[in-house]
């Protein structure tokens, strides 16, 4: 019987499409072997999913997050996320369309930890995933300046 994935990753991201090149990239990279993808579709669903995690003892080690998401919209989860001391050792990669300096300079005022434009070509989705997986492989934690090394597109906002 194959061991149950070690880790939790939260993608929150209202575009169907985009959710399901995440989750191919996720699973063509290795990650979902040692990591859980749980997504939702609205940033309700995902914020309702990070306080079932505390109720539940459940361990997030990373939140993806886009920007555009119906609701209250990314940029305020990110800042819910950061100010409840419940969550905001959790790092947050922002997974976005947009390379707006406005979007980037919120997502570094409310304590984004990266920011990742979402790439057209699919390897890159591919490589970044890979980039987690060998991280949460090394460290047994998201290590974002590791990351970083193996990813050069991330940008490290914080």
């Amino acid at each position: 019987m194959p061991e149950k994935p070690k880790h939790s990753i939260l993608a929150i991201d209202d575009s169907e499409a985009e959710m399901r090149l995440m989750i191919e990239a996720a699973r063509m990279s290795g990650l979902e072997e040692i990591a859980i993808l749980k997504t939702y579709y609205n940033t309700e669903e995902g914020f309702a999913a990070l306080e079932q995690s505390v109720v539940e003892g459940d361990v997030i080690d990373a939140i993806f997050l886009d920007l555009n998401v119906p609701k209250m919209g990314g940029v305020e989860l990110l800042r819910l996320i950061k100010t409840d001391k419940r969550f905001s050792h959790i790092p947050v990669f922002i997974l976005t369309n947009s390379d707006n300096r406005g979007d980037i300079l919120a997502c570094i005022q409310h304590g984004a930890d990266a920011y990742f434009q979402k790439p057209s070509n699919f390897n890159k989705f591919i490589d970044f995933f890979t980039a987690v997986r060998r991280s949460l492989e090394r460290d047994a934690r998201i290590s974002i300046p590791f990351i970083q090394q193996q990813f050069g597109e991330l940008r490290k906002v914080s």
